[in-house]
């Protein structure tokens, strides 16, 4: 199997924390389109026979294009040479199409009516770039959308037809806990949605019964919902972070991405924090939150990464005021404990340190990801691995478009070295809930990778933030807050 991501690097404006590649133009969308079309021509060799079962529209904002020109894209996939995984609906009605598509979307382009084409397109699953559901962090990371916006997009997604399929996991209705069976509220007096809490509206349909009702008139293919948020901000109180995660919990959202806050080289952030006397400089931005919620850089761009495309701030929000040194390690530490513990009391399996999900809905792109499963990379600096080599597109849209008009393929190739791919399977399984296999490291690298292993890790399983169970090592929960240097400590250094 293998998966497809396609970078849209397109802004409406850059978010200040965002080091991905993207432009804050739509000037050259067109031209982009056309030679995206040509390089999933030119590329479709690059899997071989392997067939595609995921693809991922990410970016910069690949919202800001047409469900149309996303359509004739997955069309050019599937017309194209790329052997596409057969799925079998509910009728077993087969069809030549990915198991899973997912389109990042940002809260300011979701509207009723891009929401309608989506349920008759091909995009079955949805990425929400949230972050936070309060005004004060949405302006400090420079963010075009307010909470009222963030609120009204889940709300619209949710309306368009979202439900959660039967996988043998809860449904939004009889799975999750209720606020009187697992949780207390705030509010302790007031209803639960199951006791039939009156809405604003007491004469209005609830919202699964409108969801049923639309869901019965139109054929929709969204099949689940994904929400990113971000915590360490030093905007974000503990206080806020319960309510952020309480949110996704009680709108029933299936899969949660959370990563902490970092502040990236290069970035507008980096700039403003370093700008003021006496500030730290970034590089002094703690090491926790380097190891726990970083972003997969853009050398992984094969896989999801928090949603850090900007769009257009509002006149209001003046991207270089209120700029404050990031949160120590330790509050950014107390936040991640939160999440770890909100999300499993409320029955979500944390199958990746920043990614949690009801039984049944981890995003099979990433999870493909961290399996080392290959990948094709498609658009500007996009990357691409097959297992023995590792290739990245030229970051430079003008380079980009003028070399595929010319019928070149503009990327630059490493070939892996066995201590390289080493490495790559200890980074990518040692963050999942699967682990790294010790017998999979001896029939893919050799016995003496085993052996090294095990070395390296014999501190790390006597400090008990490593545990071995039958061959394979997985992190405890307090190594997880350390993820990144446990990884660096089992690397093989050539």
């Amino acid at each position: 199997m293998a998966g497809i991501y396609l970078h849209i690097p397109f802004c409406k404006q850059k978010c200040n924390y965002c080091n991905f590649f993207s432009l804050a133009t739509l000037k050259f969308r067109d031209e982009f389109f056309h030679s995206l079309m040509k390089e999933i021509e030119f590329a479709s060799d690059y899997l071989e026979d392997e067939p595609v079962e995921t693809i991922y529209f990410g970016g910069g904002t690949p919202s800001l294009l047409s469900v149309e020109q996303l359509d004739e894209i997955l069309g050019k996939v599937q017309g194209s040479r790329f052997k596409v995984q057969e799925t079998r609906d509910e009728k077993q009605t087969a069809s030549c199409q990915p198991q899973e598509i997912t389109l990042e979307m940002n809260p300011d382009d979701v509207t009723p009516e891009y929401l309608d084409a989506l349920t008759h397109s091909a995009i079955n699953r949805i990425s929400l770039g949230v972050q936070s559901f309060f005004d004060e962090d949405l302006n400090y990371l420079t963010r075009s959308h307010d909470a009222r916006q963030a609120l009204m997009a889940v709300e619209m997604i949710l309306d368009a037809g979202y439900q959660i399929p039967d996988a043998g996991c809860r449904t939004r209705d009889e799975g999750r806990r209720t606020k009187d069976e697992g949780r207390g509220t705030r509010d302790e007096g007031r209803r639960t949605r199951d006791e039939g809490r009156r809405t604003k509206d007491e004469g209005r349909k609830t919202k699964d019964e409108e969801r049923n009702s639309k869901l019965e008139t139109r054929n929709s293919k969204l099949e689940t919902i994904s929400i990113d948020l971000i915590y360490g901000i030093p905007t974000l109180t503990n206080e806020h972070w319960r309510e952020n995660l309480q949110r996704v919990i009680d709108f029933g959202i299936p899969h949660l991405s959370a990563y902490a806050l970092t502040v990236e080289p290069k970035t507008p952030l980096a700039w403003q924090i370093n700008k003021g006397a006496g500030r730290r400089a970034q590089g002094a931005v703690g090491s926790w939150q380097l190891a726990v919620g970083r972003k997969h850089s853009p050398r992984h761009q094969g896989t999801t990464a928090p949603q850090h495309h900007g769009t257009t701030a509002p006149s209001h929000k003046n991207p270089g005021s209120g700029i404050r040194d990031p949160i120590s390690d330790d509050q950014a530490a107390e936040q991640f404990e939160i999440l770890m513990d909100i999300m499993e009391k409320a029955g979500y399996v944390q199958y990746e340190i920043s990614n949690f999900c009801l039984p049944g809905f981890e995003s099979r792109h990433n999870s493909n990801y961290w399996k080392g499963v290959p990948y094709l990379g498609l658009g500007p600096s996009a990357h691409s691995y097959n297992g023995t080599s590792r290739r990245w597109n030229i970051s430079n849209l003008t380079s980009y478009i003028r070399d595929l008009g010319s019928g070149i393929l503009p990327f630059e190739e490493e070939l892996l070295t066995v201590a390289q791919e080493y490495n790559e399977y200890v980074m990518t399984s040692l963050r999942t809930i699967r682990g790294s296999d010790l017998r999979e490291i001896g029939e893919q690298f050799g016995m003496e990778y085993v052996t090294y292993f095990r070395h390296q890790a014999i501190r790390h399983l006597a400090s008990g933030h490593l545990t071995e169970q039958s061959g394979i090592c997985t992190l405890t929960r307090n190594g997880k807050f350390l993820a990144d240097g446990i990884a660096a400590d089992l690397f093989v250094v050539e």
